[in-house]
């Protein structure tokens, strides 16, 4: 029973440290295919999961641009390790 209470209260406390902004993890995705839009959906659905998709890259960003026209999606820079450093991302999926 203790156990059942003290994770109740931890999702709870996550989900109102995500309702802050606080505790999320910055996401880039690399690669503009169907299945990554489906991720960026499906993440965006889900908000409690903390994770904040800040971009994807591709070699063609206007390929599939008009799935999800508010989105950012970038060319592919040529140093993606420094890009990387600039941008602060927590994950790269």
């Amino acid at each position: 029973v203790l156990l059942t209470v003290f994770r109740v209260a931890l999702q709870q406390m996550l989900n109102f440290f995500r309702k802050k902004n606080w505790n999320q993890r910055r996401v880039l995705i690399i690669g503009a295919s169907d299945l990554a839009y489906d991720l960026v959906q499906n993440v965006k659905a889900a908000l409690w999961t903390g994770f904040d998709i800040v971009e994807l890259l591709d070699e063609n960003p206007k390929k599939n641009q008009h799935k999800l026209p508010n989105f950012h999606v970038s060319k592919m820079p040529g140093n993606l390790e420094q890009y990387i450093t600039e941008t602060s991302v927590d994950e790269i999926w």
